[in-house]
């Protein structure tokens, strides 16, 4: 069968690859110069190699290490220090420190009660939000805690926090980086139920809060293995030059 992918982001690129290791013939058509979407990068006239924003990568990205382990870019990743770095205003340096020798939750509680990111008044508050969020019976009953989560889709991660008791110096001072980290969008657009779904891995298991950062930029270390594969398996992919040559031919095909 012949399938046609409108978008050679990191989804349209997963599904050609499901696609071709099942036996399609498929071609990606993509409208921007580069390849990735939200994980893309290219490189500018001086040589420089420019990212669409910040890349991390969580140890609880399950599927996209598959992936990258069957593309042959899995070693491209580098682990880093269970630690959460936040750069603030002036340079000013602030952490959470997941290093303990109890794993999950107490790891997380042990990194939040003692970042200097927040002050005690916050980190109460923290307390209160989260304590009463489905964290915590998540820990007894995953399935059930997700279930609730799930439901709280239509809510901003923000309105939901300060309802809780959350305070708005949290939300600008850890919750926004982390959002914008995680969507590349603030704790008033991205939703309670994207938040709380990576809260409630990094509280049942120990691993997942881990960052990892690629060997360089993404387009080289994490698109181009993707790409090889899928041609290598007969696909094809086109960014937005190629598109267009292929779609003025289809025009002019169509007014003969």
């Amino acid at each position: 069968m012949r399938v046609a992918i409108v978008g050679a982001g990191l989804a349209g690129l997963a599904a050609a690859v499901e696609l071709v290791d099942a036996g399609h013939e498929v071609e990606i058509f993509e409208s921007r110069p580069f390849l990735g979407g939200k994980v893309g990068s290219w490189v500018d006239p001086d040589g420089n190699h420019i990212e669409m924003g910040l890349h991390v990568f969580f140890n609880n990205y399950y599927n996209l290490f598959a992936l990258m382990k069957k593309v042959g870019a899995w070693e491209n990743l580098l682990p880093k220090e269970h630690v959460h770095t936040f750069v603030n205003r002036n340079g000013e340096i602030g952490k959470l420190d997941f290093r303990f020798l109890l794993g999950a939750p107490f790891h997380g509680l042990k990194a939040f009660f003692t970042t200097g990111q927040l002050t005690v008044q916050d980190k109460l508050q923290n307390a209160l939000a989260l304590g009463t969020s489905p964290i915590v019976p998540g820990l007894v009953n995953f399935d059930f805690a997700m279930k609730l989560i799930r439901d709280l889709d239509g809510i901003s991660f923000a309105d939901w926090f300060r309802s809780h008791g959350g305070s708005q110096n949290s939300l600008e001072r850890m919750w926004n980086p982390i959002a914008l980290a995680l969507g590349f969008i603030d704790t008033e657009e991205i939703s309670a139920r994207c938040m709380l779904t990576i809260f409630m891995m990094f509280a049942s298991k120990t691993e997942a809060s881990r960052l990892n950062l690629l060997a360089g930029s993404p387009g080289e270390y994490l698109l181009k293995p993707i790409v090889d594969y899928i041609q290598s398996k007969g696909g094809q992919v086109h960014t937005r030059r190629q598109t267009r040559k292929i779609l003025l031919r289809a025009k002019a095909q169509r007014q003969k």
